[in-house]
């Protein structure tokens, strides 16, 4: 039983990281390409 628990949770910890930095990694690659050529970095953030 404890077993079965361990294992469930660290699939569920593999899945949550694996989300996780897919996320990260999705919205950094959307931040570089919707950002606007002509504005600088700062106006984007302060915009968003």
């Amino acid at each position: 039983m404890v077993r079965t628990f361990a294992t469930v949770l660290l699939i569920l910890a593999s899945l949550a990281g694996f989300l996780f930095s897919y996320e990260f990694a999705y919205h950094k690659i959307a931040r570089v390409l919707d950002r606007p050529a002509d504005q600088p970095n700062a106006a984007w953030i302060a915009r968003k």
